[in-house]
């Protein structure tokens, strides 16, 4: 049995190595969660940015109601204008995950940047074709082409995604087929 009330000098060396390494240890939770923590402030921006772009995504992922319930009523700007700013700001997108530094980061927030630069820096092949589309799972270096495109893809949302079970939605639906 150990005698607490006597302190010796392995005692107090265990005990201080302890405290030292708990704080250690603190240190680098604190650092690592905080790294964590801007990486993931980073990517929910970029996310919640792309969305307010991608008003037929929202809908699609049950998010137009709230804060985001406008974008029920919109469809998203193809116009080249809408494209070169899109352009411009996936190589934004691209230059601020590429300057997180993964060095203190988690294994999961690294695997999250390894996955962020993966996809942005194939959506940046695409900057090559100044006239392209992009819908929120594909690009192509074609505007129009027999796969697909606006004149199939809208239909095919609104028949298959835009709810209709109100006379909002009803609105929504032929404000949307106005655009």
């Amino acid at each position: 049995m150990i005698d607490m009330t006597r302190m010796n000098r392995r005692g107090m060396l265990a005990a201080g190595s302890g405290l030292a390494l708990a704080a250690a240890s603190g240190s680098a939770w604190a650092e690592t969660s905080t790294a964590d923590a801007q990486l993931d402030a980073l990517l929910d921006g970029q996310l919640q940015a792309g969305l307010d772009r991608a008003p037929e995504v929202v809908t699609g992922l049950g998010l137009d109601v709230g804060a985001r319930a406008a974008q029920r009523f919109k469809l998203a700007d193809r116009s080249q204008s809408a494209a070169t700013a899109a352009r411009d700001k996936a190589a934004a997108d691209l230059a601020a995950v590429r300057a997180v530094d993964p060095t203190p980061l988690s294994a999961e927030a690294r695997l999250s940047r390894e996955i962020a630069l993966f996809q942005l820096e194939c959506s940046a092949g695409y900057r090559a074709f100044p006239f392209h589309k992009s819908e929120s799972w594909r690009e192509s270096p074609y505007i129009v082409s027999q796969i697909g495109g606006v004149y199939s893809t809208t239909p095919d949302f609104l028949d298959a995604q835009h709810p209709v079970k109100t006379a909002e939605d009803v609105d929504a639906a032929l404000s949307r087929m106005a655009a």
